[in-house]
């Protein structure tokens, strides 16, 4: 069995431009500089001056509740703090009680809404505009 043989045309492509990358410049990067630290070291000498205590009533003259013991301080914060807390507790139940009241205005308003919406069906313009009478009452 004979093969039919095939060769493709020949075809010249141009040839591909050539391209080269510019060389990068050298830079010379400065050598880092050397540290040797002393042998000894001598740190200056602090002084301070402290003031001798003046007693507590001249030191707190412009702050006379300073001069109440620790513990009495204390025992009043502890008490305000006591008091804060029971008002703080009674503000809370109001609140609750404030808003149990508003969710039951809103359940309220919504059966209102609800009940005007049926009366306004009848009348002129629906319940979207609702032409009433002025002793319709809402």
């Amino acid at each position: 069995m004979d093969m039919p043989s095939f060769s493709a045309p020949k075809m010249d492509a141009p040839s591909m431009p050539s391209f080269s990358a510019p060389s990068m410049p050298k830079i010379s990067a400065p050598s880092a500089p050397s540290f040797s630290a002393p042998s000894s070291f001598d740190s200056p000498r602090a002084s301070f001056d402290i003031p001798k205590d003046q007693g507590l009533e001249e030191k707190y003259k412009d702050r006379p509740e300073l001069l109440v013991p620790q513990e009495d301080r204390d025992a009043s914060a502890k008490a305000a703090n006591d008091v804060f807390k029971q008002y703080d507790q009674d503000a809370k139940v109001a609140e609750k009680a404030a808003r149990d009241a508003r969710d039951d205005a809103n359940k309220k308003k919504k059966e209102f809404q609800a009940k005007k919406d049926l009366a306004c069906e009848t009348r002129p313009g629906g319940k979207w505009i609702c032409l009433r009478g002025f002793g319709a009452g809402f």
